[in-house]
């Protein structure tokens, strides 16, 4: 469409300006605006109090090829939406601190030709504060412990007064599984053994996660 005007529309014509060149405008039609994935949406663990989680929601097609702003709520109520802290793309992140419990989010996309489109995300915080707990500990030609978690494993054969990062190290039965570890057999010693976790949480400086007794039976 082309336009021109006139000014002073209660003056006779000849007193009036015309445009001499035409405004143009151009509409243009645009697909719906899609959420193509929203994350996170599932387990998020760390260590110590708090996890940073990170939202991030992709959009596609509308306007211009997903190119929008987003914004972020944690009930979803009109009025509870806050734009995220990188948006004007397709691509848009927001990073928060939570503290262990269930979460949930909801998003709300509007690109430049006024079409939104909405989606929603859960997820768990899981704040890992505990050190590695032995499942098993028994002789295979080696002394051989079980963690319930991938954790890395030392040994003294003084006590459990040591400090982790001087004792000596098990090694994984497997490198592709860091829940099986392994020492030599000597009868009749004494394993004071700590482990300790990706997130560093471990035995306090006089405690041990378990104390084998090399005793050969029968």
């Amino acid at each position: 469409f082309y336009f021109r005007c006139r000014d002073q529309p209660s003056k006779p014509d000849s007193d009036r300006n015309t445009n001499v060149q035409s405004h143009e405008l151009i509409i243009k039609g645009s697909q719906p605006l899609n959420i193509l994935s929203v994350d996170p949406n599932e387990t998020i663990s760390g260590n110590p109090d708090t996890v940073t989680a990170l939202l991030e929601v992709r959009t596609d097609d509308g306007a211009e090829e997903g190119k929008a702003i987003c914004y972020f709520s944690p009930t979803g109520s009109e009025g509870s939406y806050v734009t995220m802290f990188t948006t004007s793309s397709h691509e848009h992140e927001q990073s928060l601190d939570l503290t262990s419990g269930n979460y949930e989010y909801f998003f709300r996309c509007i690109d430049a030709g006024g079409n939104s489109a909405d989606a929603d995300t859960a997820f768990f915080v899981d704040v890992d504060n505990d050190a590695p707990t032995v499942t098993r500990a028994y002789k295979d030609e080696a002394l051989k412990i079980v963690t319930d978690e991938d954790a890395e494993c030392v040994y003294s054969l003084q006590s459990c007064n040591y400090v982790f990062d001087e004792g000596l190290p098990l090694i994984y039965s497997n490198p592709d599984r860091k829940n099986s570890h392994f020492a030599e057999w000597n009868t009749n010693s004494v394993y004071h053994i700590k482990c300790r976790d990706e997130f560093g949480n471990s035995p306090g400086p006089n405690d041990c996660n378990i104390v084998v007794n090399a005793v050969e039976l029968g």
